[in-house]
């Protein structure tokens, strides 16, 4: 018979310690081992343990949580949130490059600095000294004789624009004048006629609104009246320094560097002779 603790197998107690894993029943032990319980020199009886009390560790092997609704909420938010300013920051981005491409129009000329001051039809050192106003009314009729040397000039790099006589929207109003490049400036150099108009510094500037935001309307004269005048408007950019009042002589010119192609001003000719009209809309401005 054998022995153990120096009791006999039948009459020692033992203590079995079942090692379950990840919640095993007793019938699936994965494991045990025999203890004996010496007191006093006689065995213990078993003791059966299961595994129920062994789950300190949890198993590696169980599903994690799912996110709570709470959670799942916040989650769906941000991805809206998300979203939201994306498409915000293309539409900024689409907004800069209008912007910028406006500027590059409203801005056409480095300044009136490089205009030579012995010029004729109109330069601005002539017309600056000028104590006449071609008209009153918002409306200027600008006749340019011997446009084709003109033109010439100008592609020859003698003669890059010049400036139309000084006219006003009202008789204590805004003054105005504009400048006309033959051969094009900006965007059109070489192959348009570009034509801009300039605020020019007046006596009565401290009693107007400003910025400027009367629409301008430019023309181009059929002499020969077959054909409709060629015709561009545009709305004065509040933003822009064209339009504020002058602290110089004259702002940065602002208008059309594609007002005419270069092709169609024969049609436009008579005499050598090209007519330009502007038309400033005064209509609801306090006089």
């Amino acid at each position: 018979m054998f022995t153990w603790g120096g009791g006999q197998m039948g009459k020692g107690r033992w203590k079995l310690v079942a090692r379950c894993f990840g919640g095993s029943q007793m019938g699936r032990l994965g494991g045990s081992s025999l203890q004996p319980d010496v007191q006093g020199g006689r065995g213990a009886q078993p003791d059966v343990q299961g595994g129920s009390q062994m789950g300190a560790d949890p198993s590696p092997f169980l599903p994690q949580d799912a996110p709570s609704p709470e959670l799942q909420r916040r989650i769906q938010q941000l991805e809206v949130m998300v979203t939201s300013l994306r498409r915000e920051l293309q539409s900024q981005a689409g907004t800069m490059e209008a912007l910028r491409r406006r500027c590059l129009q409203d801005q056409p000329s480095p300044g009136i600095s490089a205009e030579s001051s012995g010029c004729s039809h109109g330069a601005w050192g002539a017309v600056a000294t000028s104590p006449e106003l071609a008209s009153t009314d918002g409306t200027l009729v600008w006749k340019l004789q011997g446009f084709s040397k003109l033109l010439g000039d100008a592609k020859a790099g003698r003669r890059a624009s010049m400036y139309s006589s000084v006219f006003a929207t009202h008789p204590f109003g805004y003054r105005l004048c504009l400048r006309l490049y033959p051969d094009g400036d900006g965007a059109g150099q070489g192959t348009h006629l570009s034509l801009f108009m300039a605020l020019a510094k007046g006596p009565y500037d401290d009693l107007l609104p400003w910025p400027f935001l009367c629409k301008v309307t430019f023309y181009l004269l059929d002499p020969w009246r077959r054909r409709p005048a060629l015709r561009e408007t545009f709305a004065p950019d509040p933003c822009s320094t064209s339009f504020q009042q002058p602290r110089g002589q004259l702002n940065v010119a602002s208008g059309s560097p594609l007002f005419a192609p270069h092709g169609q001003l024969q049609n436009y000719l008579k005499d050598d002779t090209l007519y330009v009209k502007v038309v400033v809309d005064t209509s609801g401005m306090e006089v």
